[in-house]
């Protein structure tokens, strides 16, 4: 544990970077075009932009063939201009009047071969997005000729933009928080704090599978378990990555973040599985069982995977918007899905009850399995709650707030999974050992009716049975 702490520490302090920088060249039609966002806290921050002209038909540095009217625009949503912006309502000029003073004309190399940078100071009271945008307003007509040298192959239209671009955005704060965007702070502290507690989870299920599979008892559940934890703490390693992907290489990897979120996904998957198999009564007919449970799980698969496509197409439109993940049909299946399992499991820990007071050898009381129904209900419908709190949430805080959220009740729920199967299992142990103590009690009892009853092997004894022949000795009269 030591070791993790000092390793996390030490990919933390090195070489921490200043910024976040996006940076790329554009060749395109298209009189608008989005290159990045960076949300600032209350603190100040800074913008700091270089641009260069390419000749838009050989795509190479040319500061003689600069395309007229090119600017960079830098909007701040401040008052919502950003929203009618993206809604692409208005024309060009309308949405570059939006951006007030913030506007800037692209330079051309200078003397040195570098770019021009133009350093823009943000301040502000409360957390803000700023976005940058390239743009091109001017008319045909107006445009320099040699745009017409170049066609734009996704439209086939004149280019319009042809620049290479290189932003760095800085956030006010300490030196651990200004290469961050203000939706990103605090998360890293919050994977570190999870990462621990799911090592430690993991050591102690590690334990009893080794355990489990020496005594054959309940192996099945244990297994899923540690994959389950196994995939939160890798989920927790490639959130820990992203974060220092930002800080120390200045860009967005948006692989790695998709990654972690994968696992996440697999990890609730496999929780949702425990779940539907501990509820799941002990006399239940196990071929509808399967049958039930893996409808449900694929479902639940399905719902996922269609979440994550309209999401990622939904960002591929509109890169600015910052959705919730599970804000689209995808993620409402799965809402309905998390609310029709809390009828499932309600139904099945019934049936777990009547078993219960039926049987009460080797079964869980029925105050714990009302307390476990309440429990997972309340975890089940806690997916629901948090993707509409998260619709009406502002998108400064959405990210590290629900970070934290569904780490916490992801956490809740598996140490109680992994408490209920704990529980499980020392009931059948202890079932077990009720079972041998209670054939030897038998088999003392039997040794004692034999010692008390008469010994045929010994016919000197005077409670042995008499034999034939000395019945038939002690029959005859004496003459």
């Amino acid at each position: 544990m030591k070791l993790l702490l000092l390793l996390l520490s030490v990919l933390f302090a090195l070489n921490p970077a200043s910024a976040i920088r996006v940076h790329g060249d554009v060749v395109t039609s298209d009189d608008f075009t989005y290159l990045g966002k960076f949300a600032y806290g209350p603190s100040s921050g800074n913008i700091s932009i270089s641009t260069l002209a390419l000749d838009p038909f050989t795509r190479s540095v040319n500061p003689s063939s600069n395309i007229f009217g090119q600017k960079i625009a830098l909007f701040a949503d401040m008052h919502g201009e950003w929203d009618t912006i993206e809604d692409g309502s208005g024309s060009c000029l309308d949405k570059l009047a939006l951006a007030g003073k913030s506007v800037y004309s692209i330079g051309t190399v200078n003397t040195m071969g570098g770019m021009e940078r133009l350093n823009f100071g943000v301040n502000g009271r409360r957390p803000h997005w700023w976005y940058v945008v390239l743009v091109n307003c001017q008319p045909d007509s107006v445009i320099n000729a040699t745009q017409t040298q170049s066609i734009d192959p996704a439209t086939g239209l004149p280019v319009v933009v042809s620049v290479r671009y290189d932003v760095l955005f800085t956030n006010g704060g300490t030196e651990w928080t200004n290469q961050l965007s203000w939706d990103q702070h605090h998360i890293s502290e919050i994977a570190i704090t999870f990462l621990i507690a799911y090592v430690l989870v993991f050591i102690a299920l590690m334990a009893f599978v080794i355990r489990s599979i020496k005594q054959s008892n309940n192996q099945a559940m244990w297994l899923i378990l540690s994959v389950v934890v196994f995939c939160q703490i890798l989920n927790q390693c490639l959130t820990l990555a992203y974060q220092m992907n930002m800080i120390h290489e200045e860009t967005i990897n948006e692989s790695i973040n998709q990654a972690s979120w994968w696992f996440d996904t697999f990890s609730q998957l496999g929780l949702l599985l425990t779940v539907l198999m501990m509820a799941l009564p002990n006399q239940a007919n196990k071929r509808s069982s399967i049958f039930t449970i893996c409808t449900i799980m694929t479902v639940y698969v399905l719902g996922y995977i269609a979440a994550f496509v309209v999401n990622a197409r939904h960002q591929a439109d509109h890169p600015s918007f910052n959705e919730w993940m599970f804000n689209n049909w995808g993620g409402y299946i799965l809402c309905a899905m998390r609310l029709l399992n809390i009828a499932v499991i309600v139904q099945m820990c019934v049936q777990s009850i009547q078993q219960a007071i039926q049987q009460t050898q080797n079964q869980a009381s029925p105050r714990s399995v009302l307390a476990y129904v309440m429990f997972a209900s309340c975890w089940l419908a806690s997916f629901p709650l948090i993707t509409l709190i998260a619709s009406m949430t502002s998108t400064y805080w959405r990210s590290k707030f629900f970070y934290g959220v569904n780490c916490l009740v992801t956490f809740a729920m598996i140490t109680v999974q992994v408490g209920v199967a704990y529980r499980k299992y020392m009931l059948n142990r202890s079932s077990e050992f009720k079972t041998m103590d209670s054939s030897k009690v038998e088999g003392e009892v039997s040794m004692s009716e034999m010692n008390r009853s008469p010994n045929a092997s010994n016919p000197s004894s005077p409670r042995s049975p008499q034999s034939p022949s000395q019945s038939q000795f002690r029959g005859i009269t004496p003459v």
